[in-house]
């Protein structure tokens, strides 16, 4: 993507090389524009009460709130799982 301006009648083209596009780190959705995260370490998500070493990864909307209903840790693996599972009860 690029535009074009002019700044005292001399024209400028800026061209944005590395749009920044974030991915959930649970399900791999697209999370751009987001401002959400979930506690995270290694493969495991944590519950919002962990007091041990975590990291942050971006989350969609609907895998950071399933992530505040947990109350203990669980891996990756098996909350996707979990949310599925969900997902075809629902529908």
């Amino acid at each position: 993507m690029h535009k074009s301006i002019e700044i005292m009648t001399f024209p400028i083209t800026i061209i944005k090389l590395n749009e920044r596009k974030e991915v959930c780190g649970v399900c791999n959705a697209d999370a751009t524009g987001l401002s959400l995260a979930v506690p995270i370490w290694e493969d495991i998500l944590l519950p919002n009460t962990w007091t041990g070493d975590w990291g942050g990864a971006p989350a969609c909307r609907r895998c950071f709130v399933a992530q505040e209903q947990l109350r203990a840790p669980m891996a990756l693996v098996h909350f996707r799982q979990k949310l599925y599972k969900e997902y075809r009860r629902k529908s």
